[in-house]
């Protein structure tokens, strides 16, 4: 039993729904929460006239479908199944250390970051891009290596002359 009449019920159905769809208003869009008002109210109106109808067979169908659906998923089920544990076989790692290799790996230790950096030659042409795509070049073997280049923008200085660029193609040779 309720405290408050059915007028009053609906009445204040409306206003919660009203005040939700207002309240969601700077969220979302307009017509898509009256919409959702719409749905609502039809389904709160249907609630009612299955109320006022006295349809409480579909609760009892309601019930009885809910319970058929936990015992569909209940885990006991699989308490009583066999199930194949598999061996986990551990396997042995054996690395055999060649003293060509070890000393070519020592020679490449002492090399330090001032060596790496003096490999570059001096230019004062520099070329700074935003890098759009590379490709390697495929199936010419008696060709040198061209690799092409795609820059989308950036700025250039050759000659000591500074240029700014939208785009720029190039092939380098290695």
């Amino acid at each position: 039993m309720s405290l408050l009449s059915d007028s009053d019920l609906k009445e204040i159905h409306k206003k919660i729904i009203d005040s939700t769809i207002k309240n969601c208003g700077q969220f979302y869009n307009a017509r898509i929460l009256e919409a959702i008002k719409m749905r609502w109210i039809k389904i709160y109106e249907q609630k009612l006239r299955n109320k006022e109808l006295g349809l409480a067979s579909n609760k009892k169908e309601n019930k009885n479908s809910k319970i058929q659906l936990n015992d569909d998923f209940d885990d006991d089920e699989f308490e009583d199944a066999d199930v194949e544990e598999k061996e986990i076989v551990e396997f042995q790692e054996e690395v055999e250390n060649d003293p060509a290799e070890e000393d070519e790996l020592n020679d490449l230790d002492n090399i330090s970051i001032s060596d790496l950096s003096d490999v570059d030659p001096e230019t004062n042409n520099i070329i700074i891009g935003v890098c759009d795509k590379i490709s390697k070049p495929c199936g010419r073997r008696n060709v040198g290596s061209n690799w092409k280049i795609k820059l989308k923008g950036g700025l250039m200085k050759i000659d000591g002359k500074e240029m700014f660029f939208h785009g720029l193609q190039g092939e380098l040779e290695f």
